[in-house]
């Protein structure tokens, strides 16, 4: 099962590196983004052409031939946009998850979330190390799908992994859903305690530990929240964390990094 038509719902710089992925896939995209303007912007920055994929901000136009919904908003902006966009589908689509973190309000999983609004969709997460001005370049890298499931469900999701995988693009597919989200929710945390070494201690010693002993918490927490804790060795995983933690443009890196540096007149920067 191949899906043709995919709604990217959100266009932030990786909702637009992501967009150009699955156009380059062999997908037709359109992207949802409250803000077109920004989104074109992006396009121009990425030096992609806009004519791959179509940007709007009508829900009800980005969603009339949508196969599936690929979620790229922040992850305290899922509840609010979904619960939007479902009143404008009468089937049981496919939902891919790219928002990383939990529900604030209900300390939920951001599948747990979408489960609730939209009871037996299918449902998929995409992790990696994927840092959008990268991805937007060719530069190599490697993404994670995961299902609740391997079953008739997971058709489109291993459907899309086989489409996405190239010569710089590895992919895999897991059943872990739950343990490649705890990934992606803690590693937001752990990342902060990463910079906030480097900025103390300016040791790549010390870097090289603290990530070890982060990745050493990601796997605990994993497996306390009913995930398999070998899914933190999967791109997912350990991949996404070192990025996160060494990148110095990773934005959770540089803000335990600012910390130190206790820069009162300046902004600490965006988290993810």
């Amino acid at each position: 099962m191949q899906t043709e038509n995919i709604t990217v719902v959100g266009g932030g710089a990786f909702g637009v590196a992501l967009g150009n992925l699955l156009c380059d896939a062999g997908r037709s995209i359109c992207i949802w983004a409250r803000d077109e303007i920004t989104v074109y912007e992006r396009i121009s920055k990425f030096t992609i052409t806009d004519t791959k994929f179509n940007v709007t901000r009508d829900i009800l136009e980005a969603t009339s031939a949508s196969e599936m919904l690929v979620l790229a908003v922040p992850s305290h902006a899922v509840r609010t946009t979904l619960m939007k966009f479902r009143q404008h589908i009468t089937r049981k689509i496919p939902i891919l998850i790219a928002s990383k973190g939990m529900d604030r309000e209900s300390g939920k999983l951001i599948s747990e979330v979408v489960e609730e609004l939209c009871p037996g969709w299918p449902i998929g997460v995409i992790a990696g190390p994927n840092l959008a001005s990268e991805v937007m370049k060719g530069l190599p890298t490697t993404i994670t799908i995961a299902t609740q499931i391997l079953d008739s469900d997971c058709k489109p999701f291993r459907s899309l992994m086989l489409a996405l995988n190239s010569a710089i693009l590895r992919t895999e597919l897991s059943n872990d859903i739950i343990g490649i989200q705890a990934c992606g929710a803690i590693k937001n945390v752990l990342s902060i305690g990463c910079g906030v070494c480097a900025g103390i201690y300016k040791s790549e010693n010390a870097d090289a530990s603290m990530i070890g002993l982060a990745a050493r918490e990601m796997k605990q927490f994993v497996s306390a929240i009913g995930g398999n804790p070998d899914t933190v060795f999967l791109f997912g995983g350990i991949a996404d964390l070192v990025l996160s933690s060494s990148s110095p443009t990773a934005r959770n890196f540089n803000f335990g990094r600012n910390l130190v540096h206790n820069q009162k007149n300046t902004r600490l920067g965006r988290l993810a």
